[in-house]
Parts: C-alpha cells; sequence; structure tokens
C-alpha cells in the first residue's frame, strides 16, 4: 500500500531559491549560500530557509509557512541591497509555484529588518505554501 507522506519543504525551497538565483543577473544575487541553516562562518552572502509548519489539507497536501533569513555582507553593504535581494526571492518563490510539488505561494510578508549585534544586514519575510506530498511504498 502506498503512503503519502509530508514534503520536505526546506529541501524544496531552497532548491526552487538556488534555481532562481542562479538565473539573477544582479551582482548581490551571485555566490549566494542557500540552506536551512546558517553556516557557522559566515560568507557574504547567507539565505535560510525553515520550515514553520502547517497542517495537511488532504490526502496529498498541505499548506505549510515558511520563514526565509537574508544576510547581507558585514563590510558596510548597503542594507537596500540586502532587502532587495529579499524581494527578489520573494517574487521568484511566487513565480516558481506552477505545478508540483508547490501549487500555490500565498500570504506573503514584505521583508523586515531584523537588528543582529554586529550591524549585519538581515531582513526576514515569510509565506505560506500549498503543496504536494510524496508518496512512498
Amino acid at each position: 500500500m502506498a503512503l503519502i507522506v509530508e514534503p520536505d519543504v526546506e529541501l524544496i525551497c531552497t532548491g526552487m531559491v538556488r534555481a532562481f538565483l542562479d538565473s539573477r543577473p544582479e551582482p548581490f544575487a551571485q555566490d549566494v549560500h542557500v540552506d536551512r541553516r546558517r553556516p557557522a562562518e559566515m560568507p557574504d552572502w547567507v539565505v535560510t530557509v525553515r520550515d514553520d509548519g502547517g497542517r495537511r489539507l488532504d490526502v496529498a497536501r498541505w499548506q505549510v509557512r515558511i520563514g526565509i533569513n537574508v544576510y547581507g555582507p558585514n563590510n558596510g553593504t548597503s542594507f537596500d541591497d540586502t532587502k532587495t535581494l529579499a524581494i527578489l526571492i520573494n517574487a521568484g518563490l511566487f513565480d516558481a509555484a506552477i505545478g508540483a510539488p508547490v501549487i500555490k505561494v500565498f500570504n506573503q510578508t514584505t521583508p523586515v529588518s531584523v537588528p543582529e549585534p554586529d550591524d549585519r544586514p538581515h531582513v526576514y519575510s515569510s509565506a505560506e505554501l500549498i503543496i504536494y506530498g510524496s508518496e512512498i511504498t
């Protein structure tokens, strides 16, 4: 008997963000470290995607919320570039939601500043997704 299980939302969304950034020409969209967590040694540009949970809608679909953190370099870089990168990522996620496994992105929040002790530019946003599960046997 096959089961439909909840998808790995972080894996799916980090892949979507990486693919989107690979298509962008902006200098601040190049060489961005994208993962579930911040690395111990922070490169200049970092994006993390966190699964904030959700609920099962039916046998095959889940409604989940994700949190997206964007960190700019701690070298006097403008906060504006960090916020612009976050805005681009939000737009890219929205546009990427065409078909499985992510079938809808909604309730996106605008990126907001998060104070860091070292004044590193950091912005946070969130979104909700409708996503298909995976079949396992």
